[in-house]
């Protein structure tokens, strides 16, 4: 193997190759469906690489739905990750963090490479 061809060898090996986990957010999102919803948010973000949850075909959305993002961000930051969301948020979900007040401008204390999911220019 020449020099060169080494060092290509090399820097390939160096090379990080970031990993994503996604999963699919469907149907209802609610206190009937919170522990299992919990349970994939916790897996997703306990996986290697970043987090990634797309939203598909969602019906209802109710508070337990927001505590379980407000505690994947949380466990998102202490675990060094980013937790992403992909697709349209859900229109039910818009308007609940908008009755509750949730629709903010800033994030909270955490933020610091993992965005606040409640920051209103993205749920709108």
């Amino acid at each position: 193997m020449s020099a060169e061809e080494k060092n290509k060898s090399n820097s390939a090996k160096k090379k990080k190759t970031i990993k994503k986990t996604q999963s699919i957010l469907s149907g209802d999102l609610t206190l009937q469906t919170a522990g299992a919803v919990k349970d994939l948010f916790a897996k997703v973000i306990k996986a290697k690489g970043d987090a990634t949850f797309r939203f598909e075909n969602v019906g209802d959305v109710d508070l337990s739905f927001i505590q379980i993002v407000c505690s994947a961000h949380r466990l998102a930051h202490d675990n060094g990750k980013c937790i992403n969301f992909e697709g349209e948020w859900p229109e039910a979900f818009a308007q609940l963090l908008e009755e509750s007040g949730l629709n903010v401008h800033v994030g909270c204390s955490l933020d610091g490479g993992v965005e606040c999911p409640w920051i209103s220019n993205k749920t709108s």
